[in-house]
């Protein structure tokens, strides 16, 4: 499994990189999947697998011997960490729009240690040429990502919005993004080789809650967004959003405004309950009054 490693408070990640990304047929990913909806507690047999999935014995024993093998799965029919990757990868995690964060503007340069001679001259199925004031390359869009070549030392690349509950998924979310992205890279242009074991050095990403309480007031409120370059109130995902934006200190200020907001929805459901409760009082004491006025009545 590679591993992508955060100080959690520069602009360097540390990513070593396993190629090539994994393949499984569609029978032997059935029967992963189904180990991993399993609850831990449950003992996992061939026979409960049969029976889940409407498979013949015969089928999942050769699967689950297969699986083994790959080092997906262990003794026990557990997901190992190899497996547990390769779920991720299938599932596509990372895009679930079910998730609390939202990772996004996440721009990254990595070195090219080896490049083709003819590469910047020859004509490409998916880059085209480019210039600037400052640079002339090749760029293009390859699985989602936009790619950059400035020189034959340096790519930069943009990938899609990552989605995640915390800053370790968000961090292994890229990790999985990049590692198939440059498995990609590869297969496409013949002869590039990108840096394993490197720093890859990011240019810039911000971390945003979704649907925040904090956002939707102050949007309801002042009807504009917010930036002070450190964080961010917009609407620009289609929801209220309330995001770090300084690279230098997106994960430390990510935590602050989850616990921030988790504190403010609190308060809002008590005051809320609060509300209700007197709403409740006042109903029985306008009862009891009526109640009073009625004996009154009667005598």
């Amino acid at each position: 499994m590679s591993q992508l490693l955060s100080n959690r408070g520069g602009k360097n990640f540390r990513i070593n990189f396993r190629i090539p990304t994994y393949t499984l047929p569609e029978k032997s990913l059935e029967v992963l999947f189904t180990i991993a909806s399993i609850k831990k507690e449950i003992l996992i047999t061939q026979k409960l697998l049969a029976d889940t999935i409407k498979r013949p014995i015969t089928t999942i024993n050769y699967q689950i011997t297969k699986l083994k093998r790959e080092g997906l799965i262990n003794k026990k029919n557990q997901l190992t960490e190899k497996g547990k990757s390769t779920i991720r990868y299938f599932n596509h995690w990372d895009k679930t729009y079910s998730k609390k964060l939202r990772a996004h503007k996440i721009q990254i340069s990595v070195t090219i240690t080896q490049l083709p001679s003819d590469f910047f001259k020859k004509k490409h199925k998916i880059l085209k040429p480019f210039s600037n004031n400052r640079y002339k390359g090749l760029k293009g869009i390859l699985n989602g990502s936009s790619l950059c070549f400035y020189s034959s030392k340096k790519l930069v690349c943009k990938i899609p919005d990552v989605f995640a509950n915390t800053n370790d998924e968000i961090i292994c979310a890229i990790d999985d993004s990049l590692e198939q992205l440059f498995q990609i890279i590869q297969d496409e242009i013949p002869g590039i080789k990108l840096g394993e074991y490197e720093i890859c050095k990011f240019n810039s990403m911000h971390c945003a809650i979704l649907n925040s309480t904090i956002a939707e007031s102050f949007l309801l409120k002042k009807g504009c967004c917010y930036s002070n370059k450190e964080f961010c109130i917009d609407g620009s995902h289609g929801v209220s959003e309330l995001e770090a934006e300084n690279l230098e200190s997106v994960f430390e200020n990510i935590d602050f405004l989850v616990k921030y907001e988790d504190l403010v929805t609190e308060n809002k459901k008590l005051s809320k309950s609060l509300q209700n409760q007197q709403k409740t009082l006042q109903k029985q004491e306008t009862l009891i009054n009526l109640q009073s006025e009625a004996l009154i009545n009667i005598k």
